[in-house]
């Protein structure tokens, strides 16, 4: 599939303002930053140092390790929560992955290393959680795969302090995960970090267990670092890698693992989870929100601003003519993206959002364009059926907006000009659709 085959050349790719990969406008939204590709996920090249917040959760520089923590940076507030909370929130669809563990277990044939994938806000990392718990918990036996909630170990966990858990994640100012979180910094190199952690014995459970979320954003350093620990994995240890697809790590990760693939909510399961959390009160708001959603918890809690949705409503009447006013529509979307909020890794997060809508057109203009079933909405269907009226282009050209649409996400993190960066990735896509943009006098 094209989704396939465009995700397998990012992370081949070199881009450099001057590699003749971007256009000169693109060049100038990413600005004097080096940016290397080389396979296995996207690196900042500028060296720059400072405090790491993933995804809102504040990390600590290390102190010195407790014994047999391995010197894991130990995280506070947030992550915490999201803990303790895996004893709570209810893991709907993914039954096979837990049955698929147990019989793993009752044969004594668990694997160190396993590869989680799947679209991002399916519950991958809850489903991680839970099992880390449940093979740490004292009560029940590993075979049962299931957590008591009250024993020593339990509580350890949901509090994010238990020795034998490692928890890695990508730092929100940060464009991939820092190599000193596998191998620690300069002055304990080695002495501390993931790779350190696991290398342990247990300390209190019956394992080591560590998760890698963000595994996306893994780059060379930090992937050639976890080759050792793959092909060497330490006695009772389990390494988690999660992921929204296999084409965005390296063949030498991919091939050290085993894949476990997360299928996207069922429409009517996701309807449920949309009102057991709250998100909306109404049932039927719920199955609205569960139809544009693709399946995704999270895409379903953004969707939730009435401001993202009128903007989607209004984005799938401007690109079907194809012949859209780059700049008034760039800064209609700008406008969208700063309502965010003033934290820097909001407005990308809705960013991102937003070039999701357009992906969501192209991949099915592209399917009707070659006779294959179309998925979606009412009004995303209906936007495709015009677009395939007056698409000037043909099928390949779908997808070369598609492949630039996977492309400008890749930009997102990477500290570019939001402004400046929506513009040139709507001048790419009208260009691409063989349309000049049209500009005011």
């Amino acid at each position: 599939m094209i989704q396939n085959r465009v995700a397998d050349l990012l992370p081949k790719r070199t881009l450099s303002p001057t590699a003749g990969c971007c256009s000169p406008s693109l060049a100038a939204a990413i600005g004097p930053f080096a940016w290397s590709v080389p396979s296995g996920g996207l690196s900042h090249a500028n060296g720059r140092q400072g405090s790491d917040h993933a995804n809102g959760r504040l990390w600590r520089p290390a102190r010195r390790p407790a014994p047999g923590s391995g010197g894991r940076r130990l995280p506070r507030g947030g992550l915490a929560v999201s803990l303790a909370s895996t004893m709570l929130a209810p893991i709907i669809g993914h039954d096979a992955v837990f049955e698929r563990f147990r019989r793993a277990l009752r044969r004594g044939r668990l694997a160190s290393t396993f590869l989680f994938v799947g679209p991002a806000g399916i519950g991958k990392r809850l489903t991680a959680f839970r099992i880390a718990q449940s093979l740490l918990c004292e009560t029940f036996p590993e075979t049962a795969l299931e957590a008591c909630g009250e024993c020593p170990a339990c509580l350890m966990f949901q509090a994010g302090t238990h020795p034998d858990f490692t928890v890695i994640q990508k730092p929100s100012d940060r464009a991939t995960i820092p190599l000193e979180l596998f191998v620690g910094d300069r002055e304990d190199r080695m002495q501390t970090g993931l790779c350190h952690a696991i290398s342990l014995k247990p300390f209190r459970g019956g394992r080591k267990i560590a998760v890698i979320d963000d595994a996306d954003y893994l780059n060379v350093e930090g992937a050639n670092c976890l080759l050792k620990t793959l092909e060497e994995p330490p006695p009772r240890s389990l390494l988690i890698l999660i992921s929204t697809s296999e084409q965005k790590q390296l063949p030498t990760i991919r091939s050290r693992c085993q894949t476990v693939r997360f299928r996207p909510f069922a429409t009517e399961e996701l309807a449920q989870l949309i009102v057991a959390q709250g998100i909306v009160e109404s049932p039927a708001e719920a199955a609205t929100l569960a139809e544009l959603a693709n399946g995704s918890l999270q895409r379903a809690r953004d969707l939730a601003d009435s401001e993202l949705r009128d903007f989607r409503a209004k984005l799938l009447k401007e690109l079907p003519p194809f012949n859209w006013i780059t700049l008034s529509l760039a800064k209609e979307l700008a406008k969208v993206v700063e309502g965010a909020g003033k934290e820097s890794a909001a407005k990308r997060g809705r960013f991102r959002l937003l070039i999701g809508f357009a992906t969501d057109f192209y991949e099915q203009l592209m399917n009707g364009l070659v006779g294959a079933p179309m998925a979606g909405d009412k009004p995303l269907r209906a936007a495709v059926q015009a677009g395939l009226r007056a698409w000037p282009g043909t099928a390949e050209t779908a997808a070369d907006c598609l492949d630039t649409c996977l492309t400008m996400e890749g930009y997102i993190d990477q500290n570019a000009n939001l402004g400046t960066l929506a513009e040139c990735w709507l001048d790419e896509l009208s260009d691409k659709a063989r349309m000049p943009a049209i500009r005011p006098r």
